[in-house]
């Protein structure tokens, strides 16, 4: 009978592990959770996805009034630009047509010259810079801000633009800079154009939208 008492006991121990869970054996690693942001779910680049915006314009006064503009952006369609595949994305913005073409890569948004238009966690440094020996433009990823627009509440991530005229910042000169929220699954619900030369501000804020 004592030769069976560590018999008894292996064979308990092999019971018990073979009901334990499996994400407690090493052998059988849990599943890799997802991430919870990803770059696609605010770049939204699908062909078919629209945005429709109000245009608030800046009075005299210093308060932002609903004007008779409206703006859209749209996605039209997908192209293959040097191997990669790039989606054509088209923004009618305060009477202007610009369009770029978009593509996720990693934790950013680039166009078709390698240029970063939106980081998901590089906050802080310098995301792009351009322009000229009078005129220069910074942009920043400030990080996660709240936001509340004509269609509710929602917790946004804020890029920024720092426009510089022959060295006067207009963080200096107006106390305000270009800006955008994006929202995750939704896109950018509310965008502010500043005006160097008087310091007023153009709004366009999101009011209907479409995702496919």
């Amino acid at each position: 009978m004592k030769n069976l008492l560590p018999l008894a006991l292996i064979c308990t121990a092999l019971l018990f592990n073979a009901c334990k869970d499996d994400d407690d054996d090493p052998f059988f690693p849990p599943p890799e959770q997802e991430e919870t942001f990803e770059t696609n779910s605010y770049s939204l680049l699908s062909p078919g996805n629209y945005w429709i915006y109000e245009v608030y314009t800046e009075n005299n006064d210093g308060q932002l009034e609903l004007s008779s503009n409206v703006d859209s952006s749209y996605i039209e369609k997908d192209s293959l630009i040097n191997g990669e595949t790039f989606f054509k994305f088209v923004d009618q913005n305060l009477g202007m047509i610009n369009i770029q073409f978009l593509r996720d890569s990693a934790d950013y948004i680039i166009d078709e010259k390698g240029e970063l238009i939106f980081a998901l966690t590089n906050f802080g440094p310098l995301l792009s810079e351009s322009g000229d020996d009078i005129v220069e433009f910074k942009t920043y990823m400030v990080g996660p801000r709240p936001v509340t627009t004509t269609l509710g509440d929602f917790d946004a991530l804020k890029k920024e633009t720092e426009i510089s005229v022959n060295g006067e910042s207009s963080l200096d000169r107006c106390g305000l800079n270009t800006f955008w929220f994006y929202v995750k699954d939704v896109g950018v619900v509310r965008n502010e154009i500043l005006y160097f030369s008087n310091c007023q501000r153009v709004r366009r804020e999101l009011v209907r939208y479409s995702i496919l």
